[in-house]
């Protein structure tokens, strides 16, 4: 539930419950909404954290990347913003050398939400890394971060409200923007872990003797 108008309070705030007999019963975890187990056993998942309000919620952005069987490679983008998504897709090929020109790439938000904030970026460009590559990403880690179309990572807002949930969640790394080293080296038992642009961010995902012709990764 979203409120739009509020003459007493702030409308920057969003409510999740589930419908059952009894009325609508309020969500405390809505995480679970958005973040599948199964699949994060699949490479191209990534567990990334957007903003609604002022509240924090974890997504889990999906990608698939496959070799295209018609003359054009097609785009299809499900709760991304495909002006974002296109531009990840350039910014990639040009920063780290990834030619997607004849693969066809679906990019999918699980549980049917709809992100426009530019802090997906870098879960966008590790997922599609991930599914092309055929390499897992570690499940107990989180990606954050805007990517700028020369490739370096901005800084993001309301990282340490991000930072929280991922920490909540049990998740043992994130990566975010060295512009965020502020936050320090750590947040309870997980480790923050600073990138200045994507190609930095890459052995900090998928390990420092990250190939893009490797076919195969363990999962921590």
């Amino acid at each position: 539930l979203r409120c739009y108008k509020n003459r007493f309070s702030s409308t920057q705030e969003i409510g999740v419950f589930e419908m059952k007999k009894s009325g609508l019963i309020p969500i405390d975890n809505p995480h679970q909404l958005f973040v599948d187990e199964l699949t994060l056993s699949k490479p191209g998942t990534v567990i990334s954290a957007v903003m609604e309000g002022s509240r924090a919620l974890l997504v889990e952005i999906q990608a698939l990347v496959v070799r295209s069987g018609y003359g054009m490679a097609k785009r299809t983008f499900l709760g991304v913003d495909p002006n974002r998504a296109n531009l990840m897709l350039s910014t990639m090929e040009k920063n780290l050398g990834i030619s997607l020109t004849q693969k066809d790439v679906i990019l999918n938000i699980v549980g049917g939400f709809k992100v426009k904030e530019p802090t997906l970026d870098l879960g966008l460009v590790m997922a599609i890394v991930s599914s092309d590559q055929d390499c897992l990403i570690p499940r107990h880690l989180g990606i954050i971060g805007e990517v700028g179309i020369t490739g370096e990572l901005r800084v993001i807002p309301d990282a340490d409200r991000r930072v929280v949930e991922f920490e909540k969640m049990g998740f043992k790394f994130c990566v975010l923007p060295a512009a965020n080293r502020h936050l320090g080296e750590s947040r309870g038992n997980m480790k923050l872990l600073y990138a200045a642009n994507i190609r930095e961010a890459i052995p900090f995902v998928f390990g420092k003797q990250f190939e893009f012709t490797k076919k195969e990764n363990e999962r921590d």
